[in-house]
């Protein structure tokens, strides 16, 4: 393989045969640098980082504009994203263990109970926890069906009451049994 002679730090590198002509840099963090200098055939590209924290281990990192507003979790390398990631998922794992354990084994549509599923009924990426409320324990196939909205009317009835009662509390709306226990109290 050919070496060439990296523009900004100095250093040789080797590069592909295919590649000989185009190659200025050795590394990403070289070509970075050498477009803050002009060193790049388009500096006018060249955006100015922003400095933001590590989640993980709380050290600051330098990102494009574009990549710091994307999420609140920033990570300065993968050793703190795996990191991060690993407890992340532990946490999550017990609490769906300690769920499950303490819940019904058995499918609340056709009482299946060989293999079981928790069910969002408000899914997480919508905000949705693992909360006993928010969950239905359901076979794979009324899973399936759930989420894409396709159970039928004697599907949907045995579990109807538990999805409006967990969509009233997350829309904070009283559940009609509720309202009609308060009612008889008065």
């Amino acid at each position: 393989m050919p070496v060439k002679e990296c523009l900004t730090c100095g250093e040789e590198y080797r590069v592909r045969k295919s590649r000989v002509d185009d190659a200025k840099f050795c590394s990403r963090e070289c070509y970075h640098n050498g477009q803050k200098q002009g060193k790049t055939s388009h500096p006018e590209r060249y955006v100015e980082y922003v400095e933001v924290e590590c989640t993980e281990c709380g050290g600051k990192v330098e990102k494009p504009p574009s990549r710091a507003n994307r999420s609140d979790r920033q990570f300065c390398d993968q050793d703190c994203y795996h990191n991060w990631s690993n407890k992340h998922q532990q946490k999550q794992t017990g609490r769906r263990k300690r769920i499950r354990e303490k819940e019904k084994k058995s499918c609340e549509i056709c009482e299946f109970d060989r293999f079981i599923e928790m069910a969002h009924i408000i899914p997480s990426r919508n905000g949705g926890t693992y909360h006993k409320r928010n969950i239905l324990f359901l076979c794979p196939n009324h899973h399936r069906l759930l989420d894409h909205g396709k159970l039928s009317k004697e599907e949907f009835t045995p579990i109807e009451d538990k999805i409006r009662d967990a969509v009233c509390e997350e829309l904070g709306w009283q559940s009609p049994d509720n309202q009609q226990k308060s009612l008889k109290d008065e």
